[in-house]
């Protein structure tokens, strides 16, 4: 297994065993989100969404006060900007993805969902190390939304638009 270095210095190479995992084939939608919010709870259950041959790597219950207390003030915290939030009390955005969430609660909504946030070795893709989810070629407007071109504007021309429902560009 290759190791990343996130541009920094030459790629490390390490002797691993990884254990069988699978990741949800498309990103969080509102929609589902909005499903955890509705059934949030102030606590997660201590060691939820840990790993299963890795010790203590499930929920701590110090990351308590790292998350909302009800599902009220949770709806609020994921509202981070009126122009770009996804989060909609209507309903009306829930095939966009879900964004705007903080690191505790997403690793939340993972181990109440029954799973956990994914290490860099499985967002690669395991053993094939890829570069992209679909692989090593670069993004394009067929296989990703980025660079704020998702509405088919101009690059850089961003605007709520341009965040695309889920699974609207399909892996190749």
């Amino acid at each position: 297994m290759t190791g990343s270095t996130f541009g920094f210095g030459e790629p490390t190479t390490s002797a691993a065993t990884v254990a069988t995992f699978a990741l949800d084939k498309y990103e969080v939608t509102v929609g589902r989100f909005r499903n955890f919010v509705k059934a949030f709870k102030a606590h997660t259950p201590h060691g939820a969404g840990a790993h299963p041959l890795i010790a203590n790597s499930g929920w701590l219950a110090a990351w308590d006060t790292n998350v909302p207390t009800d599902p009220a003030e949770l709806a609020t915290q994921v509202q981070c900007d009126a122009t770009y939030q996804t989060w909609n009390a209507s309903g009306a955005n829930d095939r966009l993805p879900m964004n705007c969430v903080y690191w505790h609660t997403a690793f939340a909504f993972c181990a109440c969902d029954g799973g956990r946030l994914p290490t860099e070795y499985a967002a690669a893709g395991g053993a094939e190390e890829r570069v992209y989810p679909w692989g090593s070629a670069a993004p394009s407007s067929t296989n990703a939304v980025y660079y704020c071109m998702g509405d088919g504007s101009a690059a850089a021309s961003c605007t709520f638009a341009d965040i695309q429902p889920v699974g609207s560009r399909p892996l190749e």
